[in-house]
């Protein structure tokens, strides 16, 4: 079962931040309806809530875009201001080919789905080097 698979009251489901609840408030009230009770986030489903806000951050920006989606502009925008340590070393070009790759319909906009693929990309390439810089602990 895919998470747009759930039940409603889920994160697929959930109000966009700006609305009466955000995401974590949904999350935590899944399954709970009417309980005021406060559970502090947990350091995932903070960092859940913060993928999506940067997201929504830059998705929708130009007025001809959707804020479902981001175009190639909005995406350069979010790579140089969000990621600047990855983006400053990269040769010209990189970040184009990234977009068209990232790109699997080829409609030239990147769906949340999309973006996810280069969240999972980088933190894929990121746990690989932290794995290889670690010397191998002997039981």
């Amino acid at each position: 079962m895919s998470l747009s698979d759930s039940r409603p009251g889920t994160l697929c489901t959930m109000a966009p931040p700006s609305g009466p609840l955000s995401p974590l408030k949904k999350l935590q009230s899944w399954g709970k309806p009417n309980q005021a009770k406060k559970i502090t986030p947990t350091e995932t489903e903070r960092c859940i809530e913060s993928l999506i806000a940067v997201f929504q951050k830059y998705a929708g920006r130009e007025i001809t875009n959707s804020r479902n989606t981001l175009s190639k502009t909005e995406f350069l925008a979010f790579m140089n201001a969000e990621l600047p340590s990855f983006t400053q070393n990269q040769e010209p070009g990189v970040l184009d080919r990234m977009m068209k790759k990232l790109d699997l319909n080829s409609d030239g906009q990147l769906t949340f789905d999309e973006f996810l693929n280069l969240i999972g990309g980088l933190a894929e390439a990121c746990h690989a080097s932290f794995t290889r810089a670690q010397p191998v602990k002997k039981i």
